[in-house]
């Protein structure tokens, strides 16, 4: 005698060791993540007089939801001159083997696209599919850093007024009375891109010169003197016309020091005129001659270029320190 044919549904499924016929074992079982609950028989026989000895089964979910790339830490940086950041991320997805659509349920920590002050929080979500199974937990960090740049200190001659360390704060500068600023005025602390750090916005500190502590010079005779006009004058290069130099070499440079000396002042002569003269002179580099009359704009540009070919040429530590500056150009001689 034969029973009811069996058919297929859901998530069960099922083997019989003798098709539908009399005395036939069925047994029944689950699709993965599926289970029959333990108050449901697993077998039923087909008995003689062509009717199953029980009922078909049910699968009932017994795998939990697990969340998606849950998030590592989260860093935010507030703005110029904030104690807060815009924080936001987006909610981890769920994967779930029945349920469509499953959300995450966030229990602890500030809710994205929000505004929060400078702190460390914790986040956390959980997540439970309709038939209560309950995933792990995703939780993580977010950290709310404030920048800050390191603290500026006055060097000598001169006045700072800073309105702080932190990204958007100032610093102004300014010198005492007979110095000059060498560099800018002022400076802002900022973040650049996506740097995790701030740092001021200047190539190098800068510093005072002392200004009005040298005499003026006097141009060698047959000669000119280039100065600066970024540091008070106090960094000159002397040159010889052309056809007319010295018996040793000109000094690249005549420094006025903090003490009110110009540094190898002994060492400038006035040039004289090589054709009509026995005495034996130097040949000096380019730099220390110029062609024509130098109250021409033409020869005066020319000289200037040769102060500026000097301080490349020069081997002096405080030369290339006074050209550490944007002000340091043609223009400015």
């Amino acid at each position: 005698k034969q029973c009811t044919p069996i058919v297929q549904r859901g998530q069960l499924s099922f083997s019989c060791t003798a098709d539908f016929y009399f005395r036939s074992i069925c047994t029944y079982g689950c699709d993965a993540g599926f289970d029959i609950p333990t108050n449901q028989r697993r077998t039923k026989v087909c008995l003689a007089s062509g009717t199953w000895n029980g009922y078909d089964p049910d699968c009932v979910d017994v795998e939990p939801p697990s969340i998606a790339q849950c998030p590592n830490t989260l860093m935010f940086y507030p703005g110029d001159n904030k104690d807060t950041a815009f924080i936001s991320w987006d909610k981890p997805a769920v994967i779930d083997n029945k349920d469509k659509g499953l959300e995450p349920t966030q229990v602890t920590g500030p809710t994205s696209a929000s505004e929060q002050g400078v702190n460390t929080y914790n986040v956390k979500y959980t997540v439970k599919d309709s038939a209560g199974n309950e995933g792990m937990e995703c939780s993580f960090d977010i950290v709310i850093k404030q920048l800050r740049c390191p603290k500026l200190y006055p060097l000598p001659y001169m006045k700072l007024n800073c309105t702080g360390t932190r990204r958007g704060s100032e610093c102004a500068f300014s010198c005492q009375d007979n110095s000059v600023l060498v560099g800018k005025r002022n400076t802002f602390c900022t973040r650049t891109g996506e740097d995790p750090y701030a740092k001021w916005a200047m190539d190098f500190q800068p510093f005072c010169e002392l200004s009005n502590g040298c005499q003026d010079l006097v141009p060698p005779e047959n000669g000119a003197m280039a100065c600066d006009v970024w540091v008070g004058g106090r960094y000159c290069h002397p040159l010889c016309s052309q056809g007319y130099s010295v018996l040793a070499s000109l000094p690249n440079f005549l420094i006025c020091q903090d003490n009110g000396i110009w540094t190898n002042h002994d060492k400038l002569k006035d040039c004289f005129d090589t054709s009509n003269s026995r005495r034996r002179y130097v040949t000096m580099e380019a730099e220390f001659y110029f062609t024509g009359n130098c109250n021409d704009p033409v020869i005066q540009a020319e000289i200037k270029e040769k102060y500026m070919t000097a301080i490349t040429n020069s081997n002096s530590f405080l030369v290339k320190k006074m050209c550490m500056t944007p002000e340091c150009n043609i223009g400015n001689v």
